[in-house]
C-alpha cells in the first residue's frame, strides 16, 4: 500500500496516521504498512497534548469528544491532588524551616 503519491515524508507520515486511525484492526495495518504501533500511538498522544495546548491558549475551539473527557477529567483530577500535595509539602517544609 502507498500511503503518499507526493513523494513527502510529511505526507507519508500524515497518511500512515490517518490510515491507522480509521483502521477497525490497528496491528494489522501497522504490519501491513510497516509501522510501529507504539510510534503510531505515541502520535497519537502528541497530536491529542497539541491540541490540547492550542484549545487552552485559544487557537482552537474546545470540542471534547466524550471519549476524551473522561481522560480529560481523570487528568485534570490527577493534576489538582499534585498541586494540593505539594502544596502541604511545601507547607510541611517551610514550617520546619523557622
Amino acid at each position: 500500500m502507498q500511503l503518499a503519491g507526493g513523494g513527502s515524508d510529511e505526507l507519508a507520515v500524515a497518511a500512515a496516521y490517518t490510515g491507522w486511525k480509521k483502521s477497525l484492526n490497528k496491528s494489522q495495518y501497522c504490519a501491513q504498512n510497516f509501522l510501529a504501533s507504539g510510534v503510531m500511538n505515541a502520535m497519537e498522544g502528541m497530536r491529542e497534548a497539541l491540541q490540547d495546548e492550542l484549545e487552552a491558549r485559544g487557537f482552537l475551539e474546545v470540542c471534547v469528544p466524550p471519549s476524551r473527557r473522561l481522560h480529560r477529567f481523570a487528568a485534570e483530577k490527577r493534576n489538582e491532588q499534585r498541586s494540593a500535595a505539594l502544596e502541604t509539602h511545601a507547607r510541611a517544609r517551610f514550617s520546619l524551616a523557622r
